[in-house]
C-alpha cells in the first residue's frame, strides 16, 4: 500500500465551482462527479488518482521510486501513475476527512483545470500509461479515459457549432425524416441523458456540468500544448484576493452568446419558408440545440464575468447561527447597544447586518456564543453596506477585530471548521449520497 487518498471537498460553498441553494438545502460542486463516481471506479481497478491532497502516503514506497516526480506540473498524478508501475497499490477511501479552499473566480478556476490539463499531457507525452511495463490492462483503460477528457472539448466544440452553421446555411450534417430521426436517435438520446444524470446525481447536477463544460471549453483545449512543450512553469491558483476575469478571458463564450441568437433568427426567418417534413424538422432540431445552448452559457457567463474576490482571508458567509452581543466601547461617537446574528465570519473579523450602519471608525465591545464558549473581543467597524432585502433597507456592517486572545481566535476556527464546515457539506447530495454508502475492506 503506498497511498490512501480520500475526497477533495471544499468549506466555501460560494466559490465559483460550486452552485448552492440556501433555502433549499441543496449544493452542488463541479468536481463532485469525480470525487464520488469516477475514483471510486478507479479504484476497483488499482487506477486511482493520487491527488494531492488530502492524502496519506507511505514514505518507502515514495523512495522506492526515487522521490516526487517532478518533470511535470501535475507531480501528484505522475508520482501516483509511477508508484502503480512499480506495482504499489493506491486506495481511494470516498469520505471527506479534511476541507481545502475552492477558487473564488473564474480566473483561478480556469488556472487551476489550466495546471491540470497541461500537466495530464505532459505525463501522456513523458511516462505515457498506455505503454511499457508495469500497468494492467484495465489501469491502461482508465488512465486513456482520463487523457482522453481534455480532447473530448473539441468534440464539444463540434456539437456546439453544429447548429450553429447548420441554421446560418441550411446544411445539415444528415438526412433522415422525422420517424427515422427519433427511432434510431431517441433511444442513444433518451438513455445517455438518463445514465448521466443518475451518475451526477440528477438531471439537475447533469446540466450544471454541461454549463461547466462550455465555460472552461476554451481553456481545456489549450492544455493540449502539453503534448509539444517540455517545459512549464507551475502556476499556483489565486484563492484570496482576485479580479473579475477580463473578457478576453472569455472570448470564446462571448462569440458564442452572439452568434447563437443571430443563427437562431437566421432559422427562424429558414423555417418560415421551409416545406414540410425533412427541412421543417431539420431546422426545429437546430433551433432547439442552438436555444439550448444559448440558456445553459448565458447564466455562467454572467457568473464568471461577475464573481471577484476582495478578501484576503477567506469568511464563512452565512447560516452559521453564531449570536452576537455588541455595544460602544469607548466614551466618544455614537452610543451603539444590540443583538445579532454573526455573518461573514473568521477569525479575523465578522459583520452583523442591522436595520442602521454604524458609523465607520466606532469601537464595539462584541461577545460572540459559540456552542459551549462566549468569545469577547474589542473590533472596529470597518464597512458599512446598504441593501435591500424583502423591500426593506438593511445595512451589514463590517467589524474587524482590534483586540481578541488568540485562544478565542482558535475557538472560532474550530467552531467553522468542526461545526459549520460539516453542516455545510451535508447540503453536497451527490457527495452524501455515495459516502452513505458502506465501506467493504
Amino acid at each position: 500500500m503506498a497511498v490512501v487518498q480520500t475526497a477533495q471537498d471544499f468549506y466555501n460553498l460560494d466559490s465559483f465551482q460550486h452552485l448552492t441553494d440556501w433555502r433549499a438545502r441543496y449544493a452542488w460542486q463541479q468536481q463532485e462527479l469525480f470525487f464520488s463516481v469516477v475514483q471510486p471506479g478507479k479504484d476497483g481497478y488499482n487506477a486511482a488518482f493520487y491527488c494531492g491532497s488530502p492524502a496519506v502516503l507511505r514514505r518507502a514506497a515514495l523512495q522506492a521510486i526515487g522521490g516526487f516526480a517532478t518533470e511535470t506540473v501535475t507531480e501528484d498524478m505522475h508520482t501516483g501513475l509511477r508508484l502503480q508501475r512499480k506495482g504499489w497499490r493506491l486506495v481511494y477511501y470516498n469520505r471527506t476527512l479534511a476541507r481545502g479552499l475552492a477558487p473564488q473566480t473564474f480566473t483561478g478556476f480556469a488556472n487551476q483545470w489550466q495546471r491540470w490539463g497541461h500537466g495530464a499531457m505532459q505525463v501522456l507525452r513523458c511516462d505515457n500509461p498506455l505503454w511499457g511495463k508495469g500497468l494492467s490492462f484495465g489501469q491502461r483503460v482508465c488512465y486513456f479515459a482520463s487523457f482522453y477528457f481534455y480532447w473530448m472539448s473539441y468534440q464539444k466544440l463540434f456539437f456546439v457549432l453544429t447548429p450553429l452553421f447548420s441554421l446560418l446555411t441550411g446544411i445539415f450534417p444528415l438526412v433522415a425524416g422525422p420517424e427515422a430521426f427519433v427511432r434510431i436517435f431517441g433511444p442513444y438520446f433518451i438513455m445517455n441523458v438518463l445514465v448521466t444524470a443518475s451518475l451526477q446525481g440528477g438531471l439537475q447536477g447533469f446540466l450544471r456540468s454541461e454549463q461547466f463544460n462550455l465555460i472552461k471549453l476554451h481553456v481545456v483545449m489549450k492544455t493540449i500544448r502539453g503534448l509539444f512543450r517540455r517545459e512549464s512553469s507551475f502556476s499556483v491558483t489565486p484563492k484570496a484576493r482576485s479580479a473579475a476575469p477580463r473578457w478576453s478571458e472569455l472570448w470564446l463564450q462571448w462569440a458564442l452568446i452572439v452568434a447563437f441568437p443571430i443563427a437562431m433568427l437566421v432559422g427562424v426567418l429558414r423555417l418560415l419558408n421551409a416545406e414540410s417534413g425533412y427541412p421543417f424538422w431539420a431546422l426545429t432540431v437546430n433551433l432547439y440545440w442552438a436555444f439550448f445552448y444559448l440558456v445553459l452559457t448565458v447564466p455562467v457567463l454572467k457568473r464568471a464575468l461577475t464573481r471577484r474576490e476582495l478578501r484576503n482571508s477567506y469568511r464563512f458567509p452565512s447560516q452559521l447561527q453564531v449570536p452576537v452581543d455588541f455595544a460602544s466601547a469607548a466614551a466618544e461617537g455614537p452610543a451603539v447597544s444590540d443583538r445579532s446574528y454573526a455573518r461573514n465570519l473568521n477569525r479575523f473579523g465578522f459583520s452583523v447586518t442591522c436595520d442602521y450602519g454604524i458609523p465607520l471608525g466606532t469601537l464595539l465591545a462584541v461577545e460572540l456564543s459559540l456552542r459551549g464558549r462566549r468569545v469577547r473581543a474589542t473590533g472596529r467597524v470597518v464597512r458599512n453596506q446598504e441593501h435591500k432585502f424583502g423591500g426593506k433597507k438593511r445595512f451589514a456592517n463590517g467589524i474587524q477585530f482590534e483586540k481578541i486572545d488568540p485562544i478565542d481566535q482558535d475557538e472560532i476556527s474550530k467552531y467553522l471548521f468542526w461545526v459549520v464546515a460539516p453542516q455545510h457539506g451535508h447540503l453536497l447530495r451527490l457527495t452524501q449520497a455515495t459516502q452513505a454508502e458502506k465501506v467493504h475492506a
